[in-house]
């Protein structure tokens, strides 16, 4: 794998990790503060999260119709946390083959 592709890998998957734990705060401030306004964090995590599979995908070699049938299975909630986590999986594994090492918040480079 490229050099180039493999920070693809890393941006890709800090993004997605991001976009999850930017949810997670959306959720804990809806219950926290009345109102409608949180609601619009939630298509921008999901949007978040999208530009990172596909950032992902394409730093592990994904061809461009596949990216395209990601992003339209991301759509679908269930079938979006799996794809997550099948990509987030096999980007913990190419990353760390290439020196990286891999914790919850992403991915350092091992000097």
């Amino acid at each position: 794998m490229s050099a180039e592709n493999i920070v693809l890998v890393a941006k890709g998957q800090k993004i997605i990790i991001y976009s999850i734990l930017a949810f997670l705060c959306a959720v804990a401030l809806g219950f926290l503060i009345k109102g409608g306004y949180v609601i619009v964090l939630f298509p921008i995590c999901q949007l978040a999260a999208l530009y990172g599979v596909l950032v992902t995908a394409k730093g592990l070699g994904s061809s461009v119709a596949a990216r395209v049938v990601l992003a339209i299975l991301m759509l679908v909630p269930i079938i979006a946390l799996f794809l997550i986590i099948v990509l987030a999986s096999r980007a913990s594994k190419a990353l760390k083959e290439n020196g990286y090492k891999v914790g919850f918040l992403g991915a350092k480079e091992i000097s």
